[in-house]
């Protein structure tokens, strides 16, 4: 089955995925020893997601392992979550209190351990969901889609967000 997952390899030669599991009401990471071989479970993230990353479309999280910079090694995993308590079929139609927002995590410890999630959208009425990042320096550089109305029109946008900074910017594409 199609995770939608992009697993990349760390500087260490370990590849790291991201998928959906518990019946959709987590995240998984799993990572190999050096070389890509023995890929084994490493990470439950049962508060990542309330099931409402996978409500809009397809499931798209994205991993990324930052080479170099003041964390080398440090992996990111970004997806689309709503507040807590919103059911997973809400969608926001302008209400900002209860809209999806792109939300980073990461882990300093090869994916045992994880940060608590935070916001790297900018606030915005509307929802953004399906993001692909690439991290490097400790910055995320992120493509996500992003309905601009009530009447579902999508944008993609260029966000970037600086974790030292806690500073998001983006850019209508």
């Amino acid at each position: 089955q199609n995770h939608y997952s992009m697993p990349p390899f760390g500087a260490d030669g370990r590849l790291h995925i991201a998928y959906r599991a518990c019946n959709r009401a987590c995240i998984k990471v799993a990572s190999s020893g050096p070389g890509g071989w023995t890929i084994r479970e490493v990470a439950r993230l049962t508060g990542a997601s309330r099931e409402t990353p996978f409500e809009v479309g397809e499931p798209v999280m994205t991993l990324s392992v930052d080479a170099a910079g003041p964390t080398p090694g440090r992996i990111y995993l970004a997806y689309a979550d709503a507040p807590d308590g919103v059911p997973a079929s809400y969608y926001s139609a302008g209400d900002p209190s209860k809209d999806l927002d792109i939300v980073a995590r990461w882990s300093d410890d090869g994916a045992l351990s994880w940060s608590e999630a935070i916001v790297v959208s900018l606030p915005d009425p509307d929802d953004q969901f399906h993001p692909w990042m690439e991290s490097k320096d400790g910055v995320l550089h992120m493509i996500y889609l992003d309905r601009v109305d009530a009447t579902s029109r999508v944008q993609a946008t260029y966000g970037r967000y600086d974790v030292a900074l806690g500073v998001a910017t983006e850019l209508a594409l």
